[in-house]
């Protein structure tokens, strides 16, 4: 069987990260949610990179979006000025027969995030890969390294 890795951004939280660890966090609001794209890859098999390396959702919430960038008005940031609207959104998932594993996994993009429409300085433990020029989108990436 072959080894196949989907990634992207997927614009969806993943039912890993709204758990009952952070149904009163983030502005979950108590809620506990089975997020269908994440719910059907792991149902196929799949299994989410960051979460294989970082099972915590609470000490690595692995923000994805919206990402900082002091180069664009906070406006253009968010969707939900008047919420904690971060989630991780962008995802590297994996299925394989063969033997592979998740060696380490980065966030691209820069530490800070955007929280109730202001800069929210880093607050988790997430590694990050920080940008060494301007930040060109609203999302952050992931850099998984793999080993066969």
């Amino acid at each position: 069987m072959q080894s196949f890795i989907v990634a992207g951004d997927f614009n969806e939280p993943s039912h890993l990260d709204w758990t009952v660890a952070t149904k009163d966090l983030f502005d979950h609001r108590g809620a506990v949610v089975p997020w269908d794209c994440s719910v059907l890859l792991e149902k196929a098999g799949f299994k989410d990179s960051f979460r294989v390396q970082y099972p915590n959702p609470v000490s690595h919430p692995g923000f994805t979006y919206p990402a900082f960038n002091k180069d664009v008005p906070i406006d253009k940031l968010v969707w939900a000025p008047t919420a904690d609207d971060r989630d991780r959104i962008d995802y590297v998932y994996y299925r394989s027969k063969l033997p592979l594993k998740v060696v380490r996994a980065r966030i691209v993009g820069p530490a800070e995030t955007v929280k109730y429409a202001k800069k929210q300085e880093k607050d988790s433990e997430d590694e990050f890969l920080l940008p060494k020029g301007i930040w060109p989108t609203d999302h952050k990436a992931l850099l998984v390294t793999f080993t066969f």
